[in-house]
C-alpha cells in the first residue's frame, strides 16, 4: 500500500479522496481503552464512493456513563466483529486518501494503537486533516465554539451528530465540504493549501492567499508592492510557492500581517539555482531599498571602516565613500559596533600589558595589517591575558580579532571581483555556466510573472512578464555605486561554493586563511607549532 504524502504532486481538492472517520470508545486512553464502534466514509468530488460502519467486540467492559453518552451497551456488542476483522478494509479505504476527522488525533490514536497490535508500527494516515483546526482558521468569530454539534447547528448542515460513529462522520463530511468552499475563496485549492491556511491573519491578509495559485514551485525572487506601486519587500526562496504560503502559517512575526494586508501586486522571477536567487535578491534590495527589508540595503557609503595610525597607536571608525577598497583601512564592517570592536582590538594589540616580559606590545603594527601578523599578535596577547585571569579583556580581544578577520576576507574577495574583467564558473553537476564581470553576475534569460489583486473587487489577475520588463527590473543602475552585499553574496554563495568550479579567470582566485578563535588559543597555537616543527624535522 502506498500512502499519500505531501511530496506527491498537488491535486486539486475536487479530485482528492478524503476518508472521513469517527470512533466511539470505552474511554480516552488508547493504551487501556478500546474501540466500540467505527464508521468511515470515502468521498471525492463531493460524492460518497464507499462507506462502512460496525460495532466492535471488546475484551473489557463499558462504563454506564459511556453507555448513556453513546447509546452503546455491552449487549449490543455480542457477536460483533473484532477490529482484526475490519482492519484490512480500513487500510484499503485509506490508500491514496487524506484521512479526516473532527479532533482527528483522538480517532487516529485509537486506530493506530489497534493497528499496531496487528502490524507493528503501522500508522493509518500519512496526511490527516482536522476539521476542528480548519474551523478555527476559517470560522473564528462566526460561531460560538468549535464543537461538531455547534458547527452543524450554526451552519445548518444537513446531518447532525449524536455521538454515534456514522452520524458524526456524515456531519463531518458536510462540514468538510463547507470548509473547502470557504477555503477556496482564499485561494486554497489543494490539500497543502488547506494545511497551510493562516491561523490568526486578518481577513484582509488572508484574502491574499489566493495569489499562491499563480506562483510556481521553483527557486527565485519575489517583490511585494502596494497600491501606489512602491516595492516594500524583496525576498528569495528555493520554492517560491511554499515561501509565500509560509507567511500565512509558520511565519509568526508581527510585521507579516500588515505586510500581507498592504500587498496589492507580487512580482516573481524564476532563477536557475538558489545561489543565483540570493545574488539577485541582494541586487534588487540595493536597487529598490525596500523599507521592510532590514538586511542588504545599506548604501556602500554607509559601511564602516577602521583607520589605524601605527605611529600614535590609535584607531578611529570612519565612513569611507571611495568606490575602491583602500588597503590603509580595515573593513568594510556592516555596523558601527563591529567597527568599534575592531578598533579596540587593534589598540589592545599595541598597548603594553603590565608585568609582561614580552616587548612585542611596543612594536608597531604594519599598515596595512596582515592577517598573519594580527593572528600572531592576538595569540600572544590572549595567552598573557588568560595567564593573568583577565578574561573579560581576553574576550574583547578575541571578538575584535574575529570581526577584523571577517572584514579582511570580505575586503579581499570584493577587491578580487572588482578587478577581474571576466570570471567564468561551471556547475560541477549540471555543467551550466555563470559569468561574472567586474563583480557583477551576468544573469541570463529568466522568466517571471506578476500577480495583482484588486482589494475592493476581490479579484486576482496574473500575467507573464516580457523579456524587456524583466531586464528593466534586474538591471543595475548604470554608473551607480557598486553593491558590497551583491559582491559578497557572489563570493560566498558561488565562488566559495564547492558545487561550482572556476573555469576561467585572468586573476588568481584565492582567499587568505580565515581566522577563527581557535587560532588565538594557547592550546591550538601549541599544537600548530608542534605540527610545523615535525614538518621542519
Amino acid at each position: 500500500m502506498r500512502q499519500l504524502t505531501l511530496d506527491d504532486e498537488a491535486q486539486d481538492l475536487f479530485n482528492t479522496k478524503f476518508l472521513v472517520i469517527d470512533v466511539e470508545t470505552t474511554g480516552t486512553s488508547p493504551a487501556i481503552d478500546e474501540i466500540t464502534e467505527i464508521a468511515a466514509v470515502l468521498v471525492r468530488g463531493g460524492k460518497i464512493i464507499d462507506s462502512f460502519e460496525t460495532l466492535l467486540a471488546i475484551d473489557g467492559s463499558i462504563s454506564s456513563e459511556i453507555s448513556v453518552m453513546t447509546g452503546i451497551y455491552p449487549s449490543m456488542l455480542n457477536g460483533a466483529p473484532k477490529f482484526t476483522d475490519i482492519a484490512a478494509k480500513l487500510i484499503e479505504m485509506a490508500e491514496d486518501s487524506v484521512v479526516v476527522g473532527h479532533n482527528i488525533r483522538f480517532d487516529l490514536s485509537f486506530i493506530d494503537a489497534a493497528l499496531d497490535k496487528i502490524y507493528s508500527g503501522y500508522h493509518l494516515a500519512e496526511i490527516s486533516l482536522d476539521t476542528v483546526t480548519l474551523s478555527r482558521k476559517l470560522l473564528r468569530g462566526e460561531v460560538p465554539n468549535f464543537k461538531l454539534s455547534t458547527l452543524a447547528a450554526s451552519l445548518r448542515l444537513n446531518n447532525q451528530p449524536c455521538h454515534r460513529a456514522m452520524a458524526d462522520v456524515r456531519a463531518t463530511v458536510d462540514l468538510l465540504h463547507y470548509l473547502i468552499e470557504v477555503a477556496s475563496s482564499y485561494g486554497s485549492n489543494d490539500v497543502k493549501g488547506l494545511l497551510d491556511l493562516p491561523s490568526n491573519s486578518s481577513a484582509s491578509a488572508k484574502s491574499k492567499l489566493k495569489i499562491a495559485n499563480y506562483i510556481p514551485r521553483l527557486p527565485g525572487v519575489y517583490m511585494m508592492a502596494d497600491l501606489t506601486g512602491e516595492i516594500y519587500y524583496v525576498g528569495k526562496a528555493t520554492d517560491l510557492n511554499a515561501r509565500f504560503r509560509s507567511y500565512f502559517s509558520s511565519d509568526t512575526r508581527k510585521k507579516i500581517d500588515p505586510m500581507l494586508s498592504r500587498l496589492s501586486k507580487l512580482t516573481y522571477l524564476v532563477t536557475e539555482t538558489d545561489e543565483i536567487a540570493e545574488v539577485l535578491e541582494a541586487r534588487l534590495i540595493s536597487k529598490y531599498q525596500p523599507r521592510q527589508n532590514s538586511v542588504g540595503k545599506k548604501d556602500p557609503r554607509n559601511f564602516r571602516y577602521v583607520e589605524f595610525n601605527s605611529k600614535t597607536k590609535r584607531s578611529k571608525v570612519v565612513r569611507y565613500s571611495d568606490l575602491e577598497i583602500d588597503d590603509r583601512h580595515i573593513g568594510p564592517f556592516r555596523s558601527s559596533k563591529s567597527a568599534r570592536d575592531a578598533a579596540k582590538c587593534l589598540e589592545m594589540c599595541v598597548t603594553r600589558i603590565a608585568n609582561s616580559s614580552s616587548q612585542s606590545g611596543d612594536e608597531a603594527l604594519d599598515t596595512p595589517i596582515s592577517l598573519r601578523q594580527l593572528s600572531q599578535r592576538v595569540a600572544n596577547r590572549l595567552e598573557l591575558l588568560i595567564s593573568q585571569q583577565r578574561f573579560e579583556e581576553a574576550a574583547l580581544l578575541r571578538d575584535g580579532a574575529m570581526v577584523i578577520a571577517g572584514a579582511s576576507v570580505r575586503r579581499h574577495a570584493i577587491k578580487v571581483l572588482r578587478q577581474a574583467e571576466t570570471i567564468k564558473i561551471v556547475h560541477r553537476f549540471t555543467g551550466s555556466t555563470l559569468e561574472i564581470n567586474f563583480g557583477r553576475l551576468k544573469i541570463r534569460a529568466i522568466r517571471g510573472g506578476e500577480v495583482s489583486i484588486h482589494p475592493s473587487l476581490n479579484t486576482t489577475t496574473a500575467l507573464a512578464l516580457s523579456t524587456a520588463h524583466i531586464s528593466e527590473i534586474i538591471a543595475p543602475k548604470l554608473g551607480g555605486l557598486k553593491s558590497i552585499e551583491e559582491e559578497w553574496t557572489i563570493w560566498r554563495r558561488i565562488i566559495s561554493n564547492s558545487i561550482y568550479e572556476v573555469s576561467e579567470s585572468e586573476r588568481e582566485i584565492a582567499l587568505p586563511i580565515t581566522l577563527t578563535h581557535y587560532n588565538f588559543t594557547p592550546k591550538e597555537r601549541a599544537n600548530r607549532e608542534k605540527t610545523e616543527y615535525r614538518r621542519a624535522g
